[in-house]
């Protein structure tokens, strides 16, 4: 009988046609059977099961690459990283439940096929079985090193070794500028809407959609009494650049005029846990306080996701009305002994009720006021779905764009028909561009998409001209919100933001687009020092206040 032996498990035997003096010599060089056994006893574990692991790993780690290539793609792993180091409390996207599932399948699928594939390899190529497993681990490193260019990791290391002198060169300290503000000071309402840009609105508006999917805010871009700053003659937005790509890192540039930047090497540099966040920034929030402005901050989610409720404790103490707030206060209802929790928390249509609540209350008083309001309907991947409303598209996406776009066009109407409207100033803009990268598939590849703004009821008036052919970053909206307001700005420049309504360049004017993206992405002591780790920063620590 014959039969098959693995090429790596060699035995010691005597060989086939050996003598049995020959054998009996070998027995006594080598040891007795007893001897043997305990040399059989030694040899190496099989190596098939690191191969199964490995093979599983590259399948699942190949699958869950391609899905965010295929669904996002636009994620920088600033963003990866400052989630990782900040609370992610209950959200209404998960996107390992969405690439899970097919990950986790493509996984195992690849470690069951992986055994029987492997021994027809080594049966008809006469491969060695170490060789195979050593192919099996550079398929993963191969796959691992793409999986990292991917989400942006080598150019995020790139960035490391470089530091732009622009850091320095070029950032304006607040605390240094002189900032004159009318003596009958403004409101303001500065509403923050998710994922929208300025792609939703028809071509022969400057869009990229072939049907308007936001006619409501079209319209108030073309309002010749309002104010929006477009690249183009059309309408448009800012640029999004990676620091400032994703809600938390818009915020805070938006109300501090610098983008949001962790380095990897110290985990305690955004110390979020312990209340302090940017603790050397100032924010637009730090400013109006000492100006005697209310500050409030609503939104349907919870602001602990992302430390946002430290943003805004930090920078103005801000009253922050959020889910949480909502849920402790009687505006949700308890539902099988939990609080209903929908989508984010709440959606816009019930937030924008409780806006109109508070605004109303807020106004009674003898006091300016801020009040800003973050959206949460047209959330990646497929935004809200309001099961007692029409259906406006047949994608949920577009469904929800309109539906927003309906809601906050009535909110807008609303507040110009209030007593408080003459002396208030409303601004709405989007956060970043849409992570839906599904959704944008049939765009021309010449298209700049861009982040929607639109200023209304401004206190400094600005030809339409002036407005064209304008490159920014929401950075820009810092010191353009104040001069919306009546505010004189020494300079017309605040942190790394410059005032729209002047004529000074913007860092992105003067630099252009990659340069400026490169300083973005670069490595600053300047900005740790400054920013993360200033302790004894002039805004100090506010504690959040509470509703009147």
């Amino acid at each position: 009988m014959s039969h098959k032996t693995d090429p790596d498990d060699t035995e010691l035997r005597p060989l086939k046609n050996e003598p049995a003096a020959s054998k009996g010599k070998d027995f006594h060089q080598h040891g007795s059977p007893q001897q043997l056994g305990k040399v059989k006893s030694t040899k190496r574990p099989p190596a098939w099961p690191w191969g199964i692991v490995l093979i599983f790993l590259s399948a699942l780690l190949l699958t869950a690459t391609i899905w965010y290539m295929v669904n996002i793609g636009d994620v920088s792993f600033e963003q990866l990283l400052f989630h990782i180091k900040v609370p992610a409390e209950t959200t209404g996207f998960n996107p390992l439940k969405s690439l899970g599932p097919p990950a986790l399948l493509a996984a195992v699928i690849a470690a069951v096929l992986y055994y029987p594939a492997a021994r027809l390899v080594l049966t008809r190529h006469k491969i060695r079985k170490g060789k195979l497993i050593l192919l099996t681990a550079a398929s993963f490193i191969l796959i691992l090193i793409f999986a990292l260019g991917q989400i942006g990791f080598f150019s995020y290391l790139q960035g490391l070794f470089h530091e732009s002198s622009i850091w320095t060169e070029d950032y304006t300290d607040p605390n240094d500028v002189e900032l004159i503000f009318p003596e009958k000071k403004q409101n303001v309402i500065y509403i923050v809407l998710e994922s929208m840009e300025t792609t939703y609105a028809d071509t022969a508006n400057g869009g990229a959609m072939q049907e308007n999917l936001i006619p409501n805010l079209t319209d108030l871009v073309l309002d010749a009494d309002n104010i929006s700053f477009s690249h183009s003659r059309r309408i448009g937005g800012a640029s999004q650049f990676g620091p400032l790509a994703w809600t938390a890192a818009s915020l805070v540039g938006q109300m501090g005029g610098i983008p949001l930047k962790l380095p990897v090497d110290d985990p305690n540099a955004f110390n979020a846990s312990n209340g302090e966040y940017l603790p050397g920034a100032t924010m637009i929030g730090d400013i109006l306080k000492d100006e005697g402005y209310y500050l409030e901050m609503l939104m349907g989610s919870s602001a602990s996701f992302a430390s946002r409720d430290d943003l805004y404790a930090m920078h103005g103490g801000f009253v922050m009305t959020d889910y949480s707030y909502l849920a402790r206060n009687g505006y949700i209802p308890i539902i099988d002994g939990k609080y209903e929790f929908d989508f984010w928390g709440i959606n816009d249509r019930r937030l924008f009720e409780i806006a109109r609540e508070r605004l109303t209350e807020i106004s009674r008083q003898d006091q300016p006021f801020f009040v800003s309001i973050l959206t949460v309907d047209t959330h990646f991947p497929e935004g809200y779905q309001y099961e007692d409303r029409e259906r406006l598209q047949q994608s949920n996406y577009a469904n929800s764009i309109m539906w927003s776009d309906r809601d906050v066009a009535e909110f807008v109407a609303w507040c110009q028909e209030q007593s408080f409207a003459d002396n208030t100033t409303i601004i709405l803009t989007g956060d970043h561009l849409s992570m839906d990268k599904t959704f944008f598939t049939d765009l021309p590849a010449e298209y700049q998409r861009r982040i929607y703004n639109v200023i209304i009821n401004s206190v400094q008036d600005l030809p339409q001209e002036r407005q064209y052919q304008r490159l920014f970053s929401v950075m820009d909206f810092y010191p353009t919100t104040l001069a919306a307001m009546g505010v004189k700005i020494e300079g017309d420049r605040l942190a790394y933001g410059t005032n729209l309504f002047s004529d000074q360049l913007t860092l992105y004017e003067m630099m252009g687009e990659s340069d400026f993206a490169e300083m973005l992405g670069s490595h600053s002591s300047f900005y740790s020092d400054k920013f993360l780790y200033n302790t004894e920063a002039s805004t100090g620590h506010s504690s959040a206040a509470t509703q009147p």
